[in-house]
């Protein structure tokens, strides 16, 4: 099936909306559909606009990295210390550094673990 109208295909779509319009009302749905179709090819070269905006942007430069930080010697904290992050001065104000207590909803329930018995 082809996909272009020819001269002979536009003059019968012409010749059945005279029909169907009449003479009265033919030029202003002419109008209509000029319009329309300048609204359309406006919206197509905005969007064509905008994808190629967008490819041609130069790409962001990324952030410098830190440089690693060096390990702190083994006896520098006991084996099983708890993070920096989970520590909070004490409210008596002393520097003494207390854990946090973290709400209930936060905590994860421990594995579950099957039952010990005979395995088949």
């Amino acid at each position: 099936m082809p996909t272009s109208l020819g001269p002979a295909e536009i003059l019968v779509i012409l010749v059945v909306a005279l029909i169907v319009l009449g003479p009265k009302r033919l030029p202003e749905a002419g109008r209509q559909i000029g319009k329309a179709l300048a609204e359309i090819r406006h919206w197509s070269s905005s969007v064509q606009g905008e994808i190629r905006d967008a490819f041609e942007a130069e790409p962001e430069q990324p952030e410098p990295q830190a440089p690693p930080v060096a390990a702190a010697p083994p006896s520098a904290a006991p084996p099983f210390a708890a993070p920096p992050s989970a520590l909070h001065p004490g409210p008596e104000g002393d520097g003494a550094a207390r854990e946090l207590e973290l709400p209930p909803e936060w905590a994860t329930p421990p594995p579950e673990t099957p039952p010990a018995g005979p395995s088949r």
